[in-house]
């Protein structure tokens, strides 16, 4: 929890204090993720709910889901693309403000993984089948989707993520500047002219599925650490995610302190 995350910034860190016992309250309490935050589910839990370790608290209770399996930060959670959803306990806060969602995601080639040539991915986040909606998704060629206010916007990304391999996604809606941008392991894959009206979300939105019946397009594939925030992430900030998750010795480096001397 720093102030601000600069080319030049210097983090100390102390441990081996025998005398201290228990975990400082922000290790917990959701503090470290500050107010834009309002999703933050590392998904590493192998059973109970899907915690949320952002201040909202809007955990998950999963329903039909692989969890324990190998992720990018620790542990994932595997959907079949058949009936597996996780439920959000809460409203998203986010159809009147500028928004952007970011998660690691893997999905099979076609043919694998229950995944046929022509089908789609299937739901990130969604709320469809109720209104007003939205739901993040890769679509049938493996394309990154943003559908917005019963698809006004519907926009697609211009990359098949069919192939078997972990990818940085991240949507922004940019509400300032009427845009939406969708990235791909760090670096802006499409722009779109048109962020959509502001909307009032009613009900809860689902990971890996949207509130339509089991039948319709369901994940396939794996998701790990995704977040949501009620602000327009920078290209800066969306590529630091990737490249601190991605590639951790090479987007920091560790240098110990000299040990104190005796006066």
């Amino acid at each position: 929890r720093i102030p601000e995350l600069t080319a030049a910034a210097s983090i100390q860190v102390w441990w081996g204090n025998a005398t201290c016992t228990a975990s400082p309250s922000y290790v917990s309490d959701g503090s470290a993720w500050g107010p834009d935050h309002v999703g933050v589910w590392h998904m590493d839990g192998e059973s109970g709910e899907v915690h949320d370790a952002s201040p909202a608290r809007n955990h998950g209770q999963a329903v039909d889901v692989q969890r324990g399996l190998p992720g990018v930060v620790g542990r994932s959670i595997g959907f079949s693309g058949e009936k597996g959803r996780v439920g959000l306990t809460s409203i998203l806060p986010i159809g009147g403000t500028a928004n952007s969602l970011s998660l690691w995601a893997k999905v099979p080639k076609p043919g694998n993984g229950g995944l046929g040539a022509t089908e789609r991915v299937g739901i990130i986040l969604g709320n469809f089948g109720d209104t007003p909606n939205s739901n993040w998704e890769l679509h049938a060629t493996g394309e990154m989707r943003w559908y917005w206010n019963r698809g006004q916007p519907d926009c697609r990304g211009n990359r098949d993520l069919r192939d078997g391999e972990w990818h940085h996604l991240a949507w922004v809606r940019d509400s300032a500047a009427d845009a939406l941008r969708v990235y791909v392991d760090g670096e802006l894959g499409k722009e779109y002219a048109g962020a959509g009206a502001d909307i009032a979300f009613t009900t809860k939105h689902a990971i890996g599925a949207d509130n339509r019946p089991q039948g319709t397009p369901r994940f396939h594939g794996s998701m790990d650490e995704m977040w949501l925030a009620r602000a327009a992430r920078s290209t800066d900030w969306i590529r630091a995610c990737y490249e601190n998750q991605s590639s951790p010795g090479t987007f920091w480096s560790y240098e110990p302190l000299p040990a104190p001397t005796r006066p």
